[in-house]
């Protein structure tokens, strides 16, 4: 077996291909794509793990001189060559074509901190990685449009430049897809339906707020306006006795890459139903204001049984057995002014210890440490509060541990050792839009 090995320096949606001489037909040509390495070797996903991919693709040669070539495009960081079953006669020359969107940084950063522009490089370079026509999450694995990272990589995006054409295909593609239940498709443009998260359609609302307040292309709300309405009734279809959203059947429940509960119903779920109601209401006073009444009643209404439910012993706890509380779900509080003003600073300053703990493994009675993920609202409630040293603080310290292992994108979780865990994914880059936004507020 003869093997050429390329490294691109970080991920990238990318083609292997070849031109051969002097095959005497049948050898065998492998192609592999990977993303990262162990203790230096190369990983190739094994197809049998959970995500069941097959990063490799086999040719077979005829007789002869021949251009070898995929029919599709794949994405790593790394592309090795294997030429199978051929003598020293056989001569190939590899090549790797890249396929990048044409993003143009109209708004640089320079934070003045090298371990935080070390930051920005590494979650701008994620981002360029993760951008085909639109957003995909990871490029090396599913190169899927998933409504859920959309946004905060629109808020990246929003960060650099000016370019919304894949903030507006993502609203209009699942919108397209809306199932008759009133949920949106988490995978978009498809029919991917043991994927379907019901908590990304609050996150869809939030899309379609931020395209709002960018584009100022109320057309375009006035186009979605029935789906937005169509969204809200579905998640307020999904109380069950006591008021409290659960999960309906069939649907994937997902909440964060942590150790938070896993049953229903979950704050979480429940208080971002609350922040979509509130910014339905709002976008309703302008677009259809007899409807903002309803939708901010509703959201008062869920955000009482919320308390009533989950709150207790000085803490927001995940589920109704006030087992585990984390972060994300306080978080949530905070933001959506479930929180009162008065528990604001204890709750706050939770947070910011758990985060700022460099442990990653939980322990029983603690507070859950937030994946990269959802530190996105972490982030969001502290600026709200404006805690912005404890937002660097943080960003330092835990996407900093990425700058100074050398790593070119930033990770999928604190720890991807699991077979397909990612070292690029776009989710986890949206320190690059919060660092812009303390760093401009403090430069104007």
């Amino acid at each position: 077996v003869k093997s050429w090995l390329y490294d691109l320096g970080r991920a990238a949606t990318c083609q292997g291909w070849a031109k051969i001489k002097n095959a005497s037909g049948g050898e065998q040509l492998a192609v592999s794509y990977a993303e990262k390495r162990v203790d230096g070797a190369l990983v190739i996903s094994d197809p049998t793990t959970y995500c069941r991919m097959r990063p490799t693709d086999f040719f077979t040669l005829r007789p002869g001189n021949q251009t070898i070539e995929p029919f599709s495009l794949r994405g790593g960081r790394f592309v090795l060559f294997q030429l199978i079953g051929a003598d020293e006669t056989v001569q190939l020359t590899p090549h790797v074509r890249l396929a990048e969107y044409p993003l143009a940084v109209t708004k640089p950063l320079l934070t003045g901190d090298d371990l935080l522009d070390g930051v920005v490089t590494l979650c701008e370079n994620t981002l360029r990685a993760c951008l085909q026509d639109t957003f995909v999450d990871c490029v090396w694995r599913e190169s899927s449009q998933w409504l859920g990272d959309a946004l905060p990589q629109a808020l990246g995006l929003s960060a650099m430049g000016e370019d919304l054409r894949p903030l507006r295909t993502i609203l209009l593609d699942t919108a397209q897809g809306i199932y008759s239940d009133g949920i949106l498709p988490s995978v978009a443009p498809a029919e991917v339906h043991a994927y379907t998260i019901p908590r990304y359609s609050s996150m869809w609302v939030e899309l379609l707020a931020l395209y709002r307040q960018q584009s100022g292309d109320e057309a375009l709300v006035r186009q979605l306006w029935p789906t937005l309405k169509q969204v809200l009734a579905a998640l307020l279809g999904l109380q069950n006795e006591d008021g409290l959203l659960v999960h309906p059947p069939g649907r994937r429940f997902y909440i964060d890459w942590s150790a938070t509960a896993q049953s229903d119903p979950h704050l979480v779920f429940n208080l971002h139903a609350v922040l979509a109601l509130q910014i339905g209401a709002a976008l309703a006073n302008k677009f259809e204001p007899e409807i903002a009444t309803s939708w901010q009643a509703a959201a008062d209404e869920l955000q009482q049984r919320c308390r009533d439910g989950f709150w207790g012993n000085g803490r927001f706890h995940d589920d109704l057995a006030h087992s585990p509380h984390s972060p994300l779900a306080t978080a949530m509080a905070l933001l959506t002014g479930t929180a009162t003003p008065a528990e604001a600073e204890t709750l706050l300053n939770a947070i910011i210890a758990r985060s700022l703990n460099e442990r990653d493994e939980h322990k029983d009675g603690e507070m859950v440490l937030a994946s990269p993920f959802m530190h996105h609202y972490i982030f969001e409630a502290l600026g709200l509060y404006g805690r912005t040293q404890a937002t660097l603080d943080i960003i330092k310290l835990r996407w900093g541990r990425w700058v100074e292992q050398g790593c070119p994108t930033t990770w999928e979780n604190w720890n991807v050792d699991f077979p397909d865990g990612s070292q690029c994914h776009a989710f986890s880059a949206h320190p690059r839009f919060h660092l812009a936004r303390i760093f401009n507020q403090k430069s104007g």
